[in-house]
């Protein structure tokens, strides 16, 4: 959905979206998107344990049966495609563009 460009610098809200997604958010305009913020936030914490979770259960598994243990790191691509993918998303909200994720 098209919105108003804001005052703030897209990039600087994609780059704080990048290290934790919601926090560019936060940055444009923190009363407004507190709601978005925190849920892309949650959603971040939640991925990131679940990923690391899984991560080290599949590596143990994978010991006990014999195997080479933790050799599953590609998982952490997942977490870090979300983190791009909600930064250019909170950089074209911030510049007044068409967003692709869902509005909360």
């Amino acid at each position: 959905m098209a919105k108003e460009k804001t005052e703030k610098d897209p990039i600087i809200a994609g780059l704080l979206s990048f290290l934790l997604p919601g926090l560019g958010y936060l940055y444009i305009d923190s009363k407004k998107y507190m709601k978005k913020a925190l849920i892309y936030i949650l959603g971040t914490i939640i991925a990131w344990v679940g990923i690391t979770v899984l991560y080290i259960g599949i590596g143990m598994l994978s010991l006990i049966a014999g195997g080479l243990g933790f050799c599953c790191v590609f998982v952490y691509i997942i977490p870090f495609i979300y983190h791009i993918i909600v930064a250019y998303d909170t950089m074209l909200f911030a510049k007044g563009e068409k967003t692709y994720l869902p509005e909360f």
